[in-house]
C-alpha cells in the first residue's frame, strides 16, 4: 500500500496504563505515539467496493450517513483494571461525490498496514442476509479470522454474542430458530466459505479456504489527521428494535 508521507501522530488516544509509571499509571506521552492513517478515496469507490452502483445518489447518502455514525461509535478495550477507549473513525472530510477523506484511528491504522489482525467480511455475502444472519456474520468473521474449524459451540451462546442478553422460554425458542436460519443463509451466500452444521445442539462452523480476495484494497495516500469527536454514541441494531 503506498503511503506518500509519514504517518501523523493521533492526540488524545488514551494508552493502557504501563508498570513503568507511578501506581501504573497511564504514560502520558504514549497517546502522541500512535499513528494514523488517512485514506483518500471517493463516494463511488467505496460504491464499488460493497457492491452499488456507484452513481446511485441514494448510496452516496447512505454512505455519507453511514461513516457519521461510525464516529460516533467508541470502542472500549479492558484487562483488569487498566482500560482504554478510542473513536473507531477520527474524522472525514469530503467534497460533494469526489474527493473523501476518512481518519482511521491507530488501531484501524495497524491493520491496513498488515500489523494487526482483522476479521475479514464479504460485503457481497453481507447484504443478503438478514439482520439477525448480518450480526452473527460479523461475530463469526472476529471468531474465525482466518481459515479452519471452529470450536463447537452452543446455540444459546451464539445467541449471547449477537442479542448481549438471555432469555428462556418462548423467547429462547425464538431466537434458537432464527440463529438456525441465519446460519443456513450465511452457508447459502457464502459461496462455499463457511461449512455449518448441528450436532445434538451443538453447532460446529468450519471457515473454508478459498482463493478469491477477500477485498480488492486500493490505492491511499496519507495525509494530516482529522481531530476527533469526544461524543459518545451506540447505534442499536435494527434486530434489537
Amino acid at each position: 500500500m503506498p503511503c506518500s508521507q509519514r504517518l501523523t501522530p493521533l492526540p488524545g488516544t488514551l494508552p493502557l496504563p504501563t508498570p513503568r509509571g507511578p501506581r501504573g499509571a497511564p504514560n502520558p506521552n504514549a497517546a502522541t505515539d500512535k499513528d494514523v492513517l488517512t485514506m483518500q478515496t471517493t463516494l463511488a469507490s467505496i460504491c464499488r467496493e460493497i457492491g452499488r452502483d456507484p452513481d446511485n445518489g441514494r448510496a452516496h447518502t447512505a454512505i455519507r450517513n453511514s461513516l457519521k455514525r461510525l464516529q460516533g461509535v467508541v470502542i472500549e478495550a479492558r484487562s483488569g483494571d487498566a482500560w482504554a477507549s478510542t473513536h473507531l473513525i477520527s474524522g472525514t472530510v469530503g467534497r460533494g461525490k469526489e474527493a473523501l477523506s476518512i481518519a482511521l484511528n491507530f488501531r484501524l491504522t495497524r491493520v491496513v498496514l498488515g500489523t494487526a489482525s482483522y476479521g475479514r467480511v464479504r460485503m457481497s455475502v453481507w447484504r443478503q442476509l438478514s439482520p439477525v444472519g448480518q450480526c452473527l456474520y460479523h461475530w463469526l468473521a472476529c471468531w474465525r479470522p482466518g481459515y479452519g474449524a471452529c470450536p463447537p459451540i452452543g446455540l444459546d451462546t451464539l445467541a449471547r454474542h449477537v442479542w448481549q442478553d438471555e432469555k428462556q422460554g418462548a423467547a429462547q425458542r425464538e431466537r434458537r430458530r432464527l440463529l438456525r436460519a441465519a446460519l443456513a443463509e450465511i452457508q447459502e451466500a457464502g459461496g462455499g466459505e463457511w461449512h455449518i452444521e448441528e450436532r445434538g445442539g451443538m453447532v460446529l462452523i468450519e471457515r473454508l479456504k478459498d482463493a478469491e480476495p477477500v477485498f480488492s484494497p486500493t490505492s491511499t495516500r496519507v495525509f494530516t489527521h482529522a481531530l476527533h469527536s469526544e461524543k459518545r454514541a451506540r447505534t442499536r441494531l435494527s434486530h434489537e428494535m
